[in-house]
């Protein structure tokens, strides 16, 4: 797999690429991660499902209650890296799993996820009412990649911008190659700033988990891939529905 992901390098999307089949993709994506975890003893292997299940109850419980306060302090957070804004440590940290931290005081990978896709969040939900207006989805396969493809056709609106398809897929190649998670999180930022223009939604908690593996050199490649084949998957399902 990896000789693969070396010869067809994950960023090159100018490159049409082939399809495969859901099953045959979870096991691509997965692959790096399990045998990562492996590695380091099998310490670690639930804590990618417990980073989507923190996101998804936190957001839960922010659109339960209302809470518009939570969302300002998190939108504070923007820019910053974790813990470089006190305000926000109750609303992260509760609740948090507590192996996710670290005993030195040190961000782990998993609080830069949850961090991330929080933050954004509440960066995407501004002005949106949340209740009726979630920009949360918890309909699977939402990644970032099927996200800017339909932010492009949104932009694309009777043949007004027929040069968006193009910039999304620059936009998705610099967050390929985003050398550490300041520049992730910068470039995850600017493409939030558009999808929230159009009323696009994301599924953060599948995000928050794809920030996980891209944060270790060997499951990078899966998540690139993964968002590369969303980007152009949407294109097969839409030809797949003219037919019928």
């Amino acid at each position: 797999m990896m000789l693969f992901l070396s010869m067809y390098p994950a960023w090159h999307l100018n490159t049409q690429w082939h399809v495969q089949g859901r099953l045959d993709y979870l096991k691509a994506y997965f692959a790096g991660y399990i045998q990562r975890e492996k590695k380091m003893g099998g310490k670690n292997v639930s804590k990618w499902s417990e980073i989507g299940q923190y996101v998804t109850k936190k957001i839960q419980c922010i659109q339960e209650t209302e809470d518009y306060a939570a969302l300002a302090k998190l939108r504070r957070g923007m820019g910053h890296q974790p813990g470089e804004v006190p305000e926000l440590y109750g609303i992260l940290l509760e609740n948090m799993p507590e192996v996710f931290w670290n005993n030195q005081g040190e961000v782990t990978e998993e609080e830069w996820s949850c961090y991330v896709a929080l933050t954004l969040f509440a960066w995407h939900q501004q002005g949106n009412d949340l209740i009726k207006e979630c920009v949360h989805t918890e309909q699977k396969y939402e990644s970032i990649g099927k996200t800017m493809k339909k932010l492009s056709y949104a932009l694309n609106r009777e043949d007004k911008d027929p040069d968006a398809e193009k910039r999304m897929q620059r936009k998705l190649q610099m967050l390929m190659t985003s050398k550490d998670m300041p520049e992730l999180f910068y470039h995850l930022k600017s493409m939030v700033t558009l999808i929230r223009k159009e009323k696009i939604a994301i599924n953060y908690s599948e995000l928050a988990q794809d920030i996980y593996l891209f944060q270790f050199q060997d499951t990078r490649p899966q998540v690139s891939l993964k968002w590369a084949q969303d980007f152009y998957r949407i294109n097969k399902e839409e030809e797949d529905n003219e037919d019928k």
